[in-house]
């Protein structure tokens, strides 16, 4: 079990990026300690089935809200890269919206001859995660106009209901 902890540290000791989200990987083997000396209390008889009836009654208060959470669902991409894709024969989209990749894919799956192409950092460049990373490239009304006509752009498919974080995305809107 030593190895087991400590492959995950020289492992993730070497990679360049240092994030929290890393730590996950810690889990399975803390929490397979942790129960492995709880368990050893209760190989007595009544505290075995005390526990069972524990794990039966965590199990079920734990599914029932999962079972009715509604996850979140964004729609509407294939139903957008249809329209473009179907009605025109070919041209620049500029793409400002959640999951740009879901688009992307629409519009490629439905152009095999890769008629389209699909520009998605125009406005601003952004991280997985907003933040530092995030870095806007147009700033003005005239450089947003600029950037459509250098790049040809010739559709704009815009997200209603994003949350704008950029001057030059309620700019595109406008």
């Amino acid at each position: 079990m030593g190895c087991w902890v400590l492959s995950g540290y020289l492992t993730f000791s070497w990679f360049g990026q240092r994030d929290p989200r890393f730590a996950v990987y810690w889990f399975p083997p803390l929490v397979y300690f942790a129960v492995g000396l709880i368990t050893r209390m209760f190989r007595v008889g009544p505290m075995r089935v005390a526990m069972r009836a524990a794990a039966a009654l965590l199990i079920v208060i734990l599914v029932i809200p999962a079972w009715r959470y509604q996850r979140p669902y964004i729609g509407g991409y294939k139903e957008a890269a249809a329209r473009i894709v179907k009605g025109y024969d070919s041209g620049i989209i500029l793409f400002d919206g959640p999951v740009s990749g879901n688009f992307v894919f629409f519009v490629r799956a439905l152009d095999p001859g890769r008629r389209f192409v699909t520009l998605r950092k125009v406005l601003y460049a952004d991280d997985i995660r907003p933040g530092p990373g995030s870095e806007e490239t147009l700033h003005s009304k005239e450089e947003v106009s600029e950037a459509l006509r250098q790049y040809g752009v010739r559709f704009a498919v815009v997200s209603q209901k994003l949350a704008i974080r950029f001057d030059s995305q309620r700019i595109l809107r406008e």
